[in-house]
């Protein structure tokens, strides 16, 4: 059986964002290394195979990845393991690129998203048959490490090599080949561009994103309003900040920039002190799920130690943007702020930085959190229906 995957994979230092052909997958982005087999389920193939992103379990055969491993993805990796065991990338040291986990993480959901499809059209699986996938992709770096040599080195990890993935159901191995045709390796925060402006229905985006923006400025505006404005879009993650400046769908690479710090920093040393308060271990992604659940037990504990290393980080981040702005001679129309530490960052950072950009006539877009976290993702979707086909085929005419 074979499968055509478009695909927008936004592969986050916290959080995996791809869409696969229209649907939207999220998962946390880590993975843990299976020494032993761990046994089958007693779940029915039914109950698995419908919620198979959390049970992602393969074996990886491909040259763009050290070592040949079994491997549990996101969900499965954190309900599955003890935290100890768990591998995810390193922000104090960003070099996404070179790394394993992209591909391996980007690998577990394309072929757990084919297994689903498969099962859906056949009502079955066969131990040892093979499902073969063609992929084109769009993707990104962020701006502090995008350049023409990593961008074509992660590029060529996903297009140089047929990938041979072995999915773990019950009893039965089930073989995904993944072929990755075209890659689009974009700049991070450029993505976001097009879901600032369009709706993804050829239209104008207008909806609750610019809520806060109208009220603050007093105005009324759609997407249509940033096609003309000089743009500093502030992209916070976890492991780095994106400062990418952009006047209508181009990027100025010149002018953009990137530090390699986000949220992340904060919430390694959050982790280590409630680790210490409750005689636990708790891992980056354990506090961050505290944070996001306001109904977890740990949740204001969590509060409590994030808010002394998030103010630190807030400085950090506003004298950057500060310099960034310097730098532009403060060229800016507008500073778009999103990614999903810019959530937790609001009450300590969007007054401030407000309140010094009136100063200069800089209007500041805080995106509202329901949409912070997707703004890339989304915005290589909007992309890829633009432009992937057409690249790609280009692609095939070189």
């Amino acid at each position: 059986m074979n499968y055509k995957f478009e695909i927008a994979n936004d592969n986050g230092n916290s959080e995996h964002k791809i869409i696969i052909n229209g649907t939207l997958l999220r998962q946390p982005n880590v993975y843990a290394v299976l020494h032993s087999d761990p046994g089958e389920s007693d779940e029915q193939l039914d109950s698995i195979v419908s919620n198979l992103h959390d049970h992602i379990d393969i074996r990886i055969e491909s040259k763009a990845i050290t070592g040949t491993y079994r491997y549990l993805i996101g969900n499965a990796a954190l309900q599955s393991v003890s935290q100890a065991d768990l591998y995810n990338m390193d922000v104090k040291n960003l070099k996404k690129h070179l790394e394993d986990l992209p591909i391996i993480n980007t690998l577990g959901t394309i072929v757990a998203e084919a297994v689903k499809n498969h099962y859906k059209e056949q009502n079955e699986l066969k131990d040892g048959e093979t499902i073969n996938v063609d992929v084109n992709m769009t993707t990104a770096l962020p701006a502090s490490i995008h350049d023409s040599e990593s961008e074509k080195t992660f590029h060529n990890r996903f297009v140089d090599h047929l990938h041979q993935v072995k999915v773990y159901i019950k009893n039965l191995v089930i073989n995904v080949h993944v072929k990755f045709n075209f890659v689009k390796v974009m700049k991070e925060g450029v993505p976001a561009l097009f879901a600032l402006i369009e709706d993804g229905q050829e239209h104008y985006r207008n909806d609750d994103i610019f809520d806060q923006f109208n009220k603050d400025y007093k105005t009324e505006v759609d997407g249509s309003y940033f096609l003309d404005k000089r743009l500093l879009h502030t992209d916070i993650g976890d492991g780095s900040t994106e400062l990418v400046y952009t006047t209508g769908y181009s990027a100025d690479p010149y002018k953009s920039t990137g530090e390699k710090f986000g949220l992340g920093q904060a919430i390694e040393k959050a982790s280590v002190n409630l680790s210490k308060e409750l005689d636990i271990d708790i891992t980056r992604q354990k506090i961050s799920e505290y944070l996001k659940d306001s109904s977890h037990r740990f949740h204001k504990l969590a509060l409590k130690h994030m808010a002394q290393p998030k103010k630190e980080v807030a400085d950090k981040l506003f004298s950057s943007i500060v310099n960034r702005l310097k730098a532009l001679a403060y060229e800016v129309d507008v500073i778009p702020v999103y990614g999903g530490a810019s959530i937790l960052l609001k009450d300590v950072l969007y007054k401030r930085l407000k309140d010094y950009c009136e100063d200069y006539g800089i209007e500041v877009l805080w995106v509202p959190s329901q949409f912070a976290v997707d703004m890339n993702v989304k915005g290589m979707s909007i992309y890829n229906n633009i432009r992937l086909n057409e690249l790609a085929k280009e692609q095939v005419k070189a």
